[in-house]
């Protein structure tokens, strides 16, 4: 995964160097919310709030962002970011852009409450089986903790707001599918972000 990350980078590298105008560097804050889809066999999905922190490089043409999120609950993600910033005769406000891209990321999320046994069991259920049961055999399954990583790939497009000339508001929407994480999906939601270039 860490190489396929590096080819982004150097990708994004290249996209810079063919844009051959002046590249202008910004750190962020963000604040996402995640729809975070379980499937088990009681299916159902998690709202989170997440903050991130954000390092990016950006032209006239191309964005790229580099993105660590944590949140209290366990989730974690690194996320490579590459935009294609659309022309502004669209709306003809040079105050605001829209963009649309393609991301790349890692996960971890480590969350109590999504325990299930290996057969998709929620823990409390699996707690009172075996209580009926009178624990008869250690060959039940076993409740465990969602404890899993992965990785994911997506779309995402949104408005980046020009507040200032050192400041933008981004405002996007991003669609992520998941890849050896068990039991999970997809992830969606929102981003809200604020950029200051230095």
């Amino acid at each position: 995964m860490s190489r396929v990350l590096l080819l982004l980078f150097i990708l994004f590298s290249s996209l810079f160097a063919a844009d051959e105008i002046e590249q202008f560097p910004f750190i962020g804050v963000t604040v996402s919310t995640h729809t975070i889809d379980i499937h088990s066999r009681d299916n159902f999905s998690n709202d989170e709030v997440i903050a991130g922190i954000r390092y990016g490089q950006q032209t006239l043409r191309w964005r790229t962002m580099f993105t660590y999120e944590f949140e209290q609950n366990g989730y974690k993600s690194f996320i490579v970011e590459i935009d294609r910033i659309l022309k502004d005769d669209i709306y003809g406000i040079t105050k605001i852009r829209p963009y649309a891209g393609v991301s790349l990321g890692t996960i971890s999320y480590v969350n109590d409450n999504l325990a299930f046994d290996v057969n998709g069991t929620k823990k409390d259920e699996t707690a009172s089986k075996k209580e009926k049961n009178d624990k008869e055999t250690n060959q039940d399954s076993e409740s465990v903790s969602m404890d899993t990583s992965g990785y994911f790939y997506g779309l995402n497009l949104g408005l980046i707001v020009y507040v200032t000339d050192n400041i933008d508001m981004d405002i996007g929407y991003h669609y992520y599918d998941v890849q050896d994480f068990e039991g999970l999906n997809y992830i969606q939601g929102l981003t809200f972000s604020l950029h200051y270039f230095y």
